[in-house]
């Protein structure tokens, strides 16, 4: 899944995705835009082929990777719920819910993804500063908290060891 605000820089990004999704057995993974972003620690996991997987504890779902299994069992993005809101935050909890990701908070794209993806940010329609906006938001909230009996800052962020325990099992 790929947002209007999106511009492909090496076509090669798809193929990349389901090669390393089929590498580290993942269903579900979030291009990272935010790695220089403060607080933001992304590091990599390296298997015994040499072949590696970033992990970020920040989400951004303006390119999605899911597998077909990951979408059949844990359903599509619930649009109804959460329009423009963090319908990519509760999809992404679903899905590590369903051990298609690894825990929730931390989160798996491609290596070097920068060199596949370039964001465009002017392009987006979403208008993060409208009273519409913020009212969406605060609904996305509070159903989150009605569907999972936790808002997002109760639920823990996973350790370096618990994220590497998703890719040992």
């Amino acid at each position: 899944m790929i947002e209007d605000d999106i511009d492909i820089v090496d076509s090669n990004v798809f193929k990349k995705f389901i090669d390393t999704a089929k590498t580290f057995n993942v269903g579900h993974m979030n291009w990272n835009t935010l790695p220089l972003v403060e607080h933001n620690p992304t590091y990599t996991i390296i298997n015994n082929d040499g072949i590696s997987i970033d992990i970020s504890f920040r989400i951004c779902g303006c390119f999605s990777y899911f597998t077909y299994n990951a979408l059949q069992y844990c359903g599509l993005i619930n649009d109804k719920q959460f329009v423009n809101a963090l319908e990519h935050v509760e999809h992404a909890y679903r899905m590590s819910l369903m051990k298609f990701a690894p825990p929730f908070y931390a989160f798996p794209c491609i290596t070097n993804c920068s060199a596949y993806l370039k964001d465009c940010g002017e392009q987006s329609t979403i208008d993060h500063s409208s009273d519409l906006y913020k009212q969406r938001l605060a609904t996305a909230y509070s159903t989150f908290k009605h569907m999972y009996g936790k808002t997002l800052a109760e639920l823990p962020i996973p350790t370096v060891d618990e994220v590497k325990q998703y890719f040992i099992s």
